[in-house]
C-alpha cells in the first residue's frame, strides 16, 4: 500500500511507498516501520492504483483509510469482558432456577 499526501487543490505533495499492516489514528498512520503524521489530506491506496500530478474524485473513492482504523484494545476488551459477564449472570441464573426443581 502507499500513503498519498495531497493539498487543497488535489495537487499530490507526497508518495510514501510500502506501507504494511497499516493502522489509521485520526491524522496519524503507523505502520510496520515507520510512522507519519499529516497536516495535509492523505489517501491510503493499493499499489495499483495509478496516482500522478493531481488527485482525483475517483482516485479519492479508493481510499482505504476507513479499513485501517486502529482500535483501541483496552476499550474493546472492556466491552468484551462486560458481556461475558452478563452472559455469566445468566447462565448462573439459570442453573439455579433448574436446581431449584431438582
Amino acid at each position: 500500500m502507499r500513503i498519498v499526501v495531497y493539498d487543497n487543490d488535489k495537487k499530490v505533495v507526497d508518495i510514501i511507498e510500502d506501507i504494511n499492516h497499516p493502522k489509521v489514528s485520526g491524522n496519524i498512520v503507523d505502520w510496520e516501520g515507520g510512522s507519519v503524521e499529516n497536516n495535509l489530506p492523505f489517501l491510503l491506496l493499493e499499489d495499483s492504483v495509478e496516482v500522478s500530478e493531481v488527485v482525483t474524485d475517483d482516485i479519492i473513492a479508493l481510499d482505504k483509510k476507513s479499513q485501517f482504523v486502529k482500535v483501541d484494545e483496552l476499550a474493546q476488551l472492556k466491552i468484551e469482558n462486560a458481556d461475558l459477564k452478563l452472559r455469566l449472570e445468566m447462565a448462573e441464573m439459570a442453573i439455579v432456577s433448574l436446581m431449584d426443581f431438582i
